[in-house]
């Protein structure tokens, strides 16, 4: 596993598919583990922390 990362995913491979140069995999998750960190996500080329919107009720 990955040192330092917001999750990590074990995943059973489940099918394949080609996807022309490319190989395209679906998994069923066998386990996984969450640290509790704010994920970063990459979106329209730059990066940015999730947070949660404040027009949504807990």
């Amino acid at each position: 596993m990955l040192d330092d990362v917001v999750a990590t995913l074990v995943c059973r491979n489940v099918r394949q598919y080609e996807g022309g140069d490319h190989l395209i995999f679906i998994g069923e998750i066998e386990h996984y583990r969450y640290s509790g960190a704010e994920p970063l996500v990459f979106h329209a080329g730059q990066y940015r922390i999730a947070a949660a919107h404040p027009g949504l009720a807990q």
